[in-house]
């Protein structure tokens, strides 16, 4: 009787510890993917504009002055939408970009440098700005936090301290190769060096062939880390014209019965073609109006004019999500 006590006492010890550990190695996983994760750079940047519309008053004048991360592309780009953004809300008064550099390269210190309060106020007293914007990304154990802060120049305070993680993407990746520059470099192409002030010419872009760029496969837009059915099927150039168009689907057919891309004119926003070896080159659909886009039986387009260069992003917000096409790349036409 006693050693069956012993076995019975032994197995429910046994049960209770098999029952704890279950429980205890079933928790984690979802603890760290609670934890883990983040926004888009391009959702990030969209937050900080808000913020800073809501937080300034109607009419305030701002300068972008300097954004400090390893890659004057990466830093670029986060001023420059930054910049688009609150153009569109039309609340805010921006500095030109050209004021700026003038004062950047005066001071000489670089677009994706560091730079101190007290020369913050400095230059934005010498810009007649009342407010200063800057920034910058830490990278945290293969993850990025962004930090957007606008500084009161007058007083020096700060009312605007946007922070939020994003997710290391493929935009993220690209945006960051390349590193930085020697020198004082400015989104005009101004670089100091040495205390001297040179301007360097932009690499003479390689304009495109008239023809019917088919892409096969064709280019897939992501939102974020995810795929989306959004796909350039071909793009087809005509003197100062470029004409994008996209499909629903991966093969077959470019517009389905019944499938559109975009549902609804009105749910497409802030669509941007971005020259990828000269990034302070935006392109703007045609007629001025970014909603513009048109749609036959073969497909929907967005036409752009003035466009060079062979190597384009294209990010369309629909329905309040940004879609991105990271990198398009034209080589030859069609034959015929």
């Amino acid at each position: 009787m006693e050693s069956k006590n012993k076995l019975l006492w032994f197995a429910t010890v046994f049960i209770v510890i098999g029952v704890l550990l279950t429980n205890c190695t079933s928790q984690p996983p979802s603890q760290t993917l609670a934890s883990s994760g983040g926004i888009t750079l391009d959702q990030a940047i969209a937050e900080a504009a808000m913020i800073i519309d809501e937080r300034l008053g109607l009419g305030s004048r701002i300068a972008m002055l300097n954004f400090n991360s390893p890659s004057d592309r990466f830093s670029l780009y986060v001023l420059d939408e930054l910049t688009a953004n609150l153009i569109d809300s039309g609340k805010l008064t921006i500095v030109d970009r050209n004021e700026v550099d003038l004062i950047r390269n005066e001071f000489e210190f670089q677009l994706s440098g560091e730079v101190g309060d007290d020369s913050i106020q400095e230059l934005g007293r010498m810009l007649g700005a009342q407010s200063i914007v800057s920034g910058s990304l830490t990278e945290i154990g293969g993850d990025y936090r962004i930090v957007i802060r606008v500084l009161n120049v007058q007083n020096a305070t700060v009312t605007v301290q946007y922070r939020s993680d994003i997710n290391n993407d493929r935009r993220v990746q690209a945006l960051l190769e390349g590193g930085r520059t020697s020198g004082s470099t400015t989104a005009s192409g101004t670089r100091t060096a040495g205390g001297v002030q040179t301007v360097q010419p932009p690499p003479q872009a390689a304009v495109p062939a008239n023809g019917t760029y088919t892409f096969i496969p064709r280019l897939r837009a992501y939102m974020g880390a995810s795929a989306v059915d959004a796909y350039i099927s071909h793009i087809i150039v005509r003197g100062d014209f470029m004409a994008v168009y996209i499909t629903s689907t991966m093969n077959g057919p470019w517009r389905p019965a019944g499938r559109n891309v975009f549902r609804d004119r009105g749910s497409v926003q802030n669509v941007r073609l971005r020259d990828l070896d000269n990034p302070s080159q935006i392109f703007l659909p045609e007629a001025g109006r970014q909603s513009t886009h048109s749609w036959d039986d073969n497909g929907e387009w967005f036409t752009f004019r003035g466009v060079r260069g062979r190597r384009f992003s294209l990010t369309i917000t629909h329905e309040a999500q940004p879609l991105a096409w990271d990198e398009i790349t034209l080589g030859e036409p069609d034959r015929n």
